[in-house]
């Protein structure tokens, strides 16, 4: 689980590019495909989980809960299972966010909405709006969004010559509300 600061998940093409495939912040936890398997039958997921975890920021706290004690603990104690339910929930919620962006139908819009989803899952509040400080880069976005990096920049850039969003590496979004209906617009 992520204590503090960003990590990013991402998998290695037969290319040797990479892909990144989500980024996970404070209060989130991956791996969690692996304990369904032992929880849920049939299995899971039956997929090879050759991914790999990188940290983002210097910051970067981890708690590491050991397999067979999280087991043992769920198996004395009940209650545990809705936490996990709930960690498996907010994490599936990245998930459903990019599914929905694959419906979107252009590249511009697809970055609005991903943008409202760091947004609104991690932004910082200031005022009306969200300082998001991920410190994602436009190929990470590029790669969990599957195009390619100038088509973020250019919608990053039509998104702040809009006035959606500032800023360089930190990007503030406006007003959440108003760059979300610019995403269904």
């Amino acid at each position: 689980c992520v204590k503090q600061g960003f990590v990013k998940r991402f998998f290695i093409k037969n290319d040797g590019s990479i892909s990144v495939q989500g980024i996970y912040g404070s209060g989130d936890c991956f791996g969690i495909s692996v304990l369904c398997n032992d929880l849920i039958e049939p299995h899971f997921y039956k997929g090879s989980e050759e991914y790999y975890y990188e940290a983002m920021s210097d910051d970067v706290q981890l708690q590491f809960i050991p397999k067979n004690d999280l087991l043992a603990a769920l198996a004395g104690n009940k209650s545990l299972y809705q936490d996990l339910f709930s960690i498996l929930a907010s994490n599936r919620l990245s998930d459903i966010w990019i599914l929905e962006n694959k419906g979107i139908n252009n590249a511009y819009k697809q970055v609005a909405h991903i943008l409202t989803f760091y947004a609104t899952r991690y932004g910082k509040k200031q005022g009306n709006s969200r300082c998001i400080d991920v410190p994602f880069t436009q190929q990470d976005l590029a790669d969990i969004l599957g195009m390619s990096r100038e088509t973020v920049s250019h919608s990053i850039a039509q998104l702040k010559r809009s006035g959606f969003i500032k800023g360089r590496r930190t990007l503030t979004v406006q007003d959440i509300d108003t760059l979300k209906l610019e995403a269904y617009r």
